[in-house]
């Protein structure tokens, strides 16, 4: 937690609702810790924006511009008037030089996999077969946490409905596919 001195020192944005704090493609040299507000993450794909997220008090976007120099991977807005601290990169860089080496070493290892992990979610099929496949992984791993005689009764009244609505999707884009 920052001292009183230190905390009188941290630059602040006010954003009102509507506001674009920060934009997909453009530069970024700072993050933002959320003091009060709520705000919405979005990227652009295919021409449409779409929401990864919306984060509140004591949550920080725009963090991956702290540790690499690259633009910024999202666009967000304030969803009603916002307070935020300002975290420079200088300012991150001085309280991680304090901190232990092996928190120094993990943070890089952890912002790769967090991108890593980002881009695979945006780039996943919009398709009824990743649909299904999803469906498919959620059951089973839902199935496997079980003992034997919950897997009997969540087959029996679980699977048939996702089976109907797998069946139902399918038909309902055989119907319509030819409609775009």
């Amino acid at each position: 937690m920052a001292s009183n001195k230190e905390a009188e020192l941290l630059e602040r944005l006010s954003a009102h609702a509507g506001m674009v704090i920060i934009r997909e493609g453009e530069a970024g040299n700072c993050a933002y810790l959320i003091q009060s507000g709520r705000v919405r993450v979005t990227v652009s794909r295919q021409g449409k924006q779409v929401e990864l997220a919306q984060m509140g008090a004591g949550e920080i976007f725009g963090e991956m511009s702290l540790i690499k120099d690259s633009t910024r991977s999202a666009t967000v807005e304030a969803l009603i008037d916002s307070n935020m601290i300002v975290l420079t990169r200088g300012l991150i860089e001085q309280k991680l030089a304090k901190s232990d080496p092996t928190v120094r070493a993990l943070l890089p290892m952890l912002m790769r996999r967090l991108e890593q992990t980002n881009s695979a979610l945006l780039n996943k099929a919009d398709s009824v077969e990743s649909l299904i496949g999803v469906n498919r992984a959620i059951y089973e791993k839902i199935e496997a946490s079980l003992p034997a005689v919950q897997k009997k009764t969540l087959a029996n009244m679980v699977k048939p409905k996702l089976d109907e609505l797998v069946l139902a999707i399918k038909s309902f884009q055989d119907r319509y596919k030819d409609s775009d």
